[in-house]
């Protein structure tokens, strides 16, 4: 009881409910979206996931078609030399960047529609066998087979990637 005659039994202990929050957001940024049950999950919701992938993809390294171009600047023409090396700037501050991440992947906890979505993402960014070298708990995604089904990435799909159309993900 307060001096004012306040029953502090039925307050509300703040900063308890404060260490609960923050020890939910923990659990929360240790269960990626890659991990989680896509028991009925929408168009969106696997958009969310490509687009999480994406992004983190971006990190493995350059794909094999910028090693190739840097490989060979002197047969390009000036345009395409400017815009290898610039690419190639950029792609120098990213890779590394996020390695503690795609070490820590662990396959086996994730749904077969993520890892045929990763797999055919790399293969798509032509960023596969890198990953594999790079990578080896991503190894596992050689052995990803067909899916017996489609993954919409949008309920009316309007975007098409020849690759990802061709082994059923639609943008």
């Amino acid at each position: 009881m307060r001096d004012d005659g306040y029953d502090l039994s039925h307050s509300v202990d703040v900063s308890n409910m404060m260490e609960n929050e923050q020890k939910r957001r923990f659990r929360m940024s240790q269960d990626k979206i890659y991990y989680e049950d896509q028991t009925d999950w929408s168009p969106e919701d696997f958009y969310a996931l490509w687009r999480y992938l994406n992004r983190l993809f971006q990190y493995v390294g350059p794909s094999s078609s910028l090693e190739r171009a840097l490989g060979d600047l002197e047969n390009l023409s000036e345009r395409d030399r400017k815009r290898a090396e610039r690419v190639a700037a950029y792609q120098g501050k990213r890779t590394g960047q996020r390695d503690e991440e795609l070490a820590a992947l662990d396959l086996e906890r994730m749904s077969e529609d993520t890892r045929y979505l990763m797999k055919h993402m790399l293969i798509g960014m032509k960023r596969f066998d890198l990953a594999l070298d790079r990578f080896p708990n991503l190894r596992g995604l050689v052995d990803v087979g067909e899916l017996d089904h489609a993954i919409y990435l949008d309920a009316n799909p309007r975007r098409s990637e020849d690759y990802l159309t061709s082994v059923g993900i639609y943008l």
